[in-house]
């Protein structure tokens, strides 16, 4: 069985691109499976994720196309042929805007598609064509992948497709190769992921304005790159957190770091199924998070390895932050809580479950 992953690429750090490389290594093990990734375009650049060399590695067009071009001058016929031409069983397309494409490509044809939601459904603000890409491949796929459980229910009471299957991501396995014990006493809070809108973190530094000040010692750690640096960086000073709130930008060794801290918080205004908590989790640390459509409530039991926190509402925020500070025995029993959460979303589970669904096409 051949299978291809049509998404984004590899050149730039991303949830998409994370998982998709280390679902597509971890298949390339299984035996009757050999796998492609297949990049939209060819970004020039060297990937950021490793990437086995059993996993064959190719670009849809050389050079960034729009999605309108791409649909309209010819993409579908230039994917149906590649994946003629490579002799493809299976495509698997890897976030919504490919999801028409893919669809397209394989009408007519003996090969499967399946569409892989990565985010929430409820969301459109990544492309103002979103929303309609994934309505439209849904209706026309083979089958649907979604991250969580209530992310099937609005499959189902959205869309009315019910051809939908629920895979968890799973916990890096080199996350918990890296954890270690957890360290109560430190007074250090982590956030991950990329300075966009998405991620939020605006409200982060406002909820630090209102708990930092009275916990003397205790500092906040952004770690991701993008557009919103400079924004975020006037916000801090704004507030008088420089040194407190600090971006720490990309880094190579995160998930050796991740033991270096108190809890994780994400701000987050939606998430497919947020990876940064499952790091965190990994990890045994505590967490907090906005309780947005879908991910947090099914990684998070509020009150027990965590809390959930009303959407947007940075009062709230601060309150269960203050809560989490003041109260070390309590964040202990979080992270044992957190750990025991470790197996639901275990590497064997989250390959097991694909393997199968891949057979079954």
């Amino acid at each position: 069985m051949r299978v291809c992953f049509l998404l984004g690429g590899l050149t730039s750090s991303g949830g998409i691109g994370r998982v998709t490389s280390v679902l597509a290594n971890q298949l390339a093990e299984c035996k009757d499976i050999d796998c492609c990734l297949l990049s939209y375009y060819d970004a020039k650049r060297e990937n950021v994720y490793a990437i086995s060399d059993k996993v064959e590695q190719s670009f849809l067009f050389p050079a960034y196309c729009s999605m309108t071009k791409c649909m309209t001058q010819g993409g579908p016929g230039r994917l149906r042929v590649f994946l003629q031409n490579n002799a493809i069983d299976i495509i698997v397309a890897c976030g919504a805007l490919f999801f028409p494409v893919s669809v397209r490509a394989v009408k007519g044809t003996r090969i499967r598609c399946i569409c892989w939601e990565h985010t929430s459904p409820a969301s459109g603000a990544d492309h103002r064509f979103q929303g309609l890409a994934r309505r439209y491949g849904i209706s026309k796929s083979d089958m649907n992948v979604v991250l969580t459980k209530s992310a099937v229910r609005m499959y189902v009471e959205n869309f009315g497709c019910r051809n939908t299957l629920q895979i968890y991501n799973p916990i890096d396995q080199s996350v918990l190769e890296r954890a270690s014990a957890y360290q109560r006493d430190s007074k250090r809070i982590i956030s991950v992921g990329r300075l966009t809108y998405q991620k939020n973190f605006s409200l982060a530094v406002e909820a630090a304005s209102r708990v930092l000040p009275a916990f003397p010692g205790w500092t906040w750690d952004i770690y991701g790159e993008g557009e919103e640096r400079e924004q975020l960086e006037r916000l801090i000073q704004k507030k008088g957190l420089y040194g407190r709130v600090r971006l720490r930008g990309e880094v190579d060794n995160l998930y050796d770091l991740y033991q270096d801290y108190s809890f994780a918080v994400m701000t987050s205004r939606y998430e497919g199924f947020p990876m940064s908590l499952l790091e965190g989790l990994g990890n045994g640390l505590p967490l907090i998070s906005f309780d947005i459509a879908t991910g947090p409530d099914e990684i998070i039991t509020s009150g027990e390895n965590g809390f959930l926190v009303e959407a947007g509402n940075v009062d709230m925020l601060a309150e269960r932050m203050r809560e989490m500070m003041l109260d070390s025995e309590k964040r202990e029993q979080m992270s044992r809580k957190s750990r025991k959460r470790i197996p639901d979303f275990s590497m064997a589970n989250f390959v097991n479950k694909w393997a199968a669904l891949l057979a079954m096409m």
